[in-house]
């Protein structure tokens, strides 16, 4: 006779187990990315790059389309191409599951319309809360959007460095304002029941150490300053505030577990990291502008 214990374990064999992992959410975040789809010629060797990313977003997650944000600095300069590489950038993040950016002032080289026309062909959400309209001295993007992932809602404003006295090129029609200036005007648009509120900037280390406690109703920031002396992320109070690593050389994402709580994590992508085929020939085909826009 099979014994009632045998039975309740051939029964638990076939029941799936779910672990705590499975009610995690996880928020994927770049920056700095400045058009660098094809990765860092660094002296170590080529390194990141979105055929990189997509390879380790399918290792870790099973998917190459994991939702998230990025706090901006992703137009390339190059003075040939540049432009055609900013608007593969933009496409390259969208279809890696970031549509949603910050923008600083490198962002705005190409001009205001250049930024509007390529965000929209890309299904990409922009924000900014102290670039304005130099005329009517308003935003030009939306203070503030909203994002759902999974069952979390999240409210993403951007605030951009201001540098007084500081000429900006091709800044026909736009200037900044000091963050200082308007937050008390982005605390008071902030949408009401999120879950988290989400800055996205340029500011430095420094300058976040500052400006956080002062206005600590922020959960997660997100930087993309080359002025970050911490390895990747440090809390502030119940703030977390993470450094994108440049050039997308490693993937790097925020976890959310089933408290609330909030962790940093990334994979390095280094030179002897796989690089997908599929995502290396759609960079090289949209640099050389054979793909249509």
């Amino acid at each position: 006779m099979i014994s009632r214990s045998l039975i309740i374990s051939l029964i638990l064999l076939f029941i799936p187990i779910t672990s705590a992992a499975s009610d995690e959410v996880n928020i994927q975040i770049s920056g700095n990315l400045r058009g660098r789809l094809d990765g860092c010629d660094c002296p170590s060797g080529q390194s990141g790059g979105w055929a990189r990313r997509v390879k380790a977003l399918q290792d870790r997650f099973g998917t190459i389309s994991v939702p998230g944000f990025d706090s901006g600095a992703f137009l390339a300069l190059d003075p040939e191409g540049g432009d055609i590489r900013s608007r593969c950038a933009l496409r390259g993040l969208a279809d890696v599951g970031i549509k949603t950016a910050g923008i600083t002032t490198r962002d705005m080289f190409y001009g205001v319309e250049f930024l509007k026309s390529a965000a929209q062909s890309t299904g990409f959400t922009l924000v900014s809360a102290n670039i304005i309209d130099v005329e009517s001295r308003e935003p030009i993007f939306e203070i503030w959007t909203e994002l759902t992932i999974d069952h979390y809602r999240f409210a993403i404003t951007s605030l951009s460095r201001y540098q007084p006295g500081r000429g900006f090129e091709n800044s026909v029609g736009w200037t900044k304002v000091s963050p200082d200036s308007v937050i008390e005007k982005v605390y008071q648009m902030k949408p009401g029941q999120a879950d988290f509120y989400v800055l996205l900037t340029d500011l430095s280390e420094a300058a976040l150490r500052e400006f956080i406690p002062a206005h600590p109703f922020f959960n997660i920031v997100s930087t993309c300053s080359r002025q970050f002396y911490s390895s990747n992320h440090f809390f502030i109070g119940e703030t977390i505030v993470v450094h994108t690593k440049p050039d997308g050389r490693a993937l790097e994402w925020i976890t959310i577990d089933p408290d609330k709580k909030l962790s940093f994590s990334k994979v390095e992508l280094t030179p002897e990291f796989e690089e997908d085929t599929a995502m290396k020939n759609w960079i090289r085909e949209c640099f050389s502008n054979e793909i249509e826009k």
